[in-house]
């Protein structure tokens, strides 16, 4: 073999193997011919994440007049991966007129449009007679792929379904197609295709669909079974990991997703996952930590941008957290999600203005699913500049695009009488005893339980969980009468064990969950030395809340301006029962108005002594993690009591039984 040949083998071998800079290494130390040479940099390049001098280079190749249409595809893909979308657009039309009959570029066109944004143009191409022949096994998958993003979920089934039938039912397109069925919502369908118990990939797929549907234990023990007894810790790790956080079983959950860290230390989902556990477990400053290392590089992704601009909002890093959204925001596929969250943490005249202009871009070409996150977005942003008309038009389109896949919830009196007088057992056991106790802040959602909590959490004897789902989890659709003494104490026990074990020296722990004002009289009995806050606020100023609101999760009944009138008046109806097992009541309205004199009385009603840190919650540690966020980042104000008369022309006659003040 001569020097040469040697030398382009090497630098194959060490493409293949991912070692882009030996390759610049052997590159500058040979005399290859210039094409072949530009085109091994370029490939490095790729491989580096230099986007923008591969494309450069790319581009220099597809001057000579019979350049293959490989390189004008790896032209626009890499215009693409820099987030020049409007050159690649332009690149990905040249090449067409260059190479009119490739399905490749006809395909890469259909690509550009998707990530550029032009959605329309895209299903106007797509649903064309596609030459399925003319496309080999990758660029069917990709087509099929890029139909699903592009909101055309049958169209992507029926090319996944024509490769299956072309190439047989491999292991690796039985998954892809059950990835379809899954964006498709398809579940069951979807787990029929996958071989849970021979492939790990199927089985970590399995995993995630059982977790997408609430199916836990069944996720759980699929988990364990491949992580035990098959010896795969990665991803197993990281899935049980996820979902033991998402039972609230932090200690063990962040141990698994440690593992997952340890076991792949350059996958960053890992460490992305570590983070969000460490933020639902509060645990801020160890999240912060995480962050840390993560590469530089790896944080100038979109992808990764998003998911630390998430985590960064609820850390109240708001400055850095803009940042990460506003790159995420750059690709049309997280646009919608990462500019909701920038309108959240919008303050300014400016900020507002301008993600208004994106936000109309946005909708000018969404996909339907995103059409009503970018509408509440802008109703956000209306509400922000006082603009309450527009405000009011923006949400209501929202919640009637939301409505129509999320029905109300049943009434609360129907799945839960334990706050209904007379429906307490008398066999309802004492606590366990523990050194710590439970402050429950419960009322409605939106009337001040994250500002209560934030309060709380700044005094010295006291941390914070957030919203716990415990409690709902096991007694929302049980009625009294079902639940035994036995399981009622187990689950009392395992209750404080999991505060305690996240207390650390602090005698109190808030589980800010609102709904647990339906548990009371139980929540009472099990644990005698709780304490409990019962939050109020203007029942208009709470129904204009939460039907501004996109909800991600429950609260169903607020996307319906009718259903959330009568939930409201419901809830009015069980108040004196709930204030009955309330030890401090506190009132929006004179906690704003008043915050000094609110803060001392509630204190000394849980029997706290003063603390001046309980003063500015916006300082107070640990992590938010509501719909709240922002807001409690920023000093006590009262902007928002008596917020319902901005918006009374508009949606005054919804209020029917609910009281001014």
């Amino acid at each position: 073999m001569s020097e040469l040949a040697e030398v382009r083998a090497r630098i194959q071998t060490a493409l293949n193997r991912g070692q882009p800079e030996e390759v610049l290494s052997l590159l500058s130390r040979v005399s290859l011919p210039g094409p072949e040479a530009l085109a091994m940099e370029a490939h490095a390049r790729m491989q580096l994440n230099q986007f923008k001098e591969a494309a450069r280079i790319w581009g220099r190749l597809t001057r000579d007049p019979n350049a293959s249409d490989v390189s004008w595809l790896h032209w626009a893909r890499c215009l693409l991966a820099a987030r020049e979308t409007d050159k690649a657009r332009e690149v990905a039309q040249q090449a067409l007129d260059t190479h009119p009959d490739s399905e490749r570029i006809r395909l890469l066109m259909f690509q550009v449009l998707v990530a550029g944004g032009h959605r329309d143009v895209a299903v106007t191409m797509a649903r064309r007679d596609w030459s399925l022949q003319a496309l080999n096994t990758q660029e069917l998958s990709l087509l099929a792929k890029l139909l699903q993003q592009s909101g055309m979920p049958d169209e992507a089934l029926n090319v996944s379904r024509h490769l299956l039938a072309r190439e047989g039912k491999s292991s690796a397109l039985l998954y892809q197609h059950a990835l379809l069925l899954q964006a498709a919502g398809r579940t069951e369908e979807a787990l029929g295709c996958l071989q849970t118990d021979t492939d790990a990939q199927h089985a970590a797929l399995a995993v995630s669909l059982h977790t997408g549907q609430h199916r836990l234990g069944e996720a759980e023990s699929l988990a364990r079974f491949w992580l035990e007894k098959k010896q795969q810790t990665h991803p197993f790790a990281l899935l049980l990991g996820q979902i033991l956080v998402r039972q609230e079983r932090w200690p063990e959950g962040l141990v698994y997703l440690k593992q997952a860290v340890e076991a792949r230390p350059d996958d960053i989902s890992a460490r992305l996952a570590l983070a969000e556990a460490q933020v639902a477990a509060r645990m801020a400053q160890e999240a912060t930590d995480t962050i840390r290392t993560i590469p530089a590089r790896a944080a100038g992704s979109v992808e990764v941008s998003a998911h630390l601009g998430r985590i960064l909002a609820k850390l109240g890093r708001t400055n850095e957290a803009w940042q990460h959204l506003d790159r995420a925001a750059g690709n049309a596929l997280l646009a919608p999600q990462a500019l909701a969250l920038m309108a959240d943490l919008a303050s300014s005249r400016e900020q507002r203005e301008e993600l208004l202009r994106r936000l109309d871009e946005q909708l000018s070409q969404s996909r339907p699913s995103d059409r009503a996150t970018l509408l509440f977005a802008k109703g956000h942003l209306y509400h922000g500049l006082a603009s309450w008309g527009l405000a009011a038009d923006c949400v209501d389109q929202a919640n009637a695009l939301v409505a129509r896949s999320r029905p109300p919830e049943p009434a609360w009196r129907t799945v839960s009488s334990w706050i209904i007088e007379g429906n307490l057992p008398s066999r309802v056991p004492s606590g366990a005893s523990s050194r710590v106790q439970p402050i429950f802040v419960v009322g409605l959602p939106r009337s001040g339980t994250t500002l209560v909590e934030r309060i709380l959490a700044g005094h010295r004897d006291v941390t914070s969980l957030g919203e716990l789902a415990y409690w709902p989890r096991r007694l929302h659709r049980q009625q009294p009468d079902e639940s035994s003494p036995q399981q009622l104490r187990s689950w009392a026990e395992d209750y404080l064990m999991r505060l305690a074990s996240m207390a650390g020296k602090h005698p109190w722990v808030v589980d800010k969950q609102p709904y647990n004002f339906l548990y009371l009289p139980v929540l009472k009995a099990l644990f005698p030395a709780c304490r409990v806050v019962l939050c109020l606020r203007n029942t208009r100023d709470v129904w204009v809340s939460m039907y501004r609101q996109h909800f991600k999760t429950g609260n169903n009944y607020s996307f319906s301006p009718s259903a959330l009138s009568e939930r409201l008046n419901e809830f009015l109806h069980l108040l004196p029962a709930i204030r009955s097992h309330a030890d401090a009541v506190v009132a929006y309205e004179d906690l704003v108005q008043a915050p000094e004199s609110s803060v001392s009385a509630l204190l000394r009603q849980l029997d706290l002594t003063f603390d001046a840190s309980c003063l500015t919650p916006e300082h107070a540690p640990g992590v938010v993690d509501t719909a709240s966020h922002a807001q409690v980042r920023r000093p006590i104000y009262r902007n928002s009591a008596g917020l319902w008369k901005n918006y009374q022309p508009y949606w005054q006659h919804h209020w029917e039984g609910l009281p001014e003040d």
